[in-house]
């Protein structure tokens, strides 16, 4: 079997000129989200999960929020 581990880390930082909060400033969100892949292969078997956690950040309270996310891919190769 073929087993893989794929560490990654996403940032993202976003300017929206255009929505203005309740303050009247531009709203800024932020948003860091590391992950850990896991790719699992028996036979004809294709096995992915994916672990998450979610970091995000904003201006706008009601945009403030941080969390996990967990998924289970599992497929067959006929």
């Amino acid at each position: 079997p073929d087993l893989r581990v794929r560490p990654a880390i996403e940032v993202i930082r976003t300017r929206f000129d255009n929505r203005l909060t309740d303050n009247g400033e531009p709203r800024r969100d932020s948003l860091v989200a590391p992950e850990v892949e896991l790719l699992w292969w028996p036979g004809k078997w294709r096995i992915e999960a994916e672990a998450k956690y979610i970091f995000a950040g904003s201006n706008e309270p009601a945009r403030d929020r941080e969390g996990y996310r967990l998924s289970l891919s599992v497929g067959y190769a006929f």
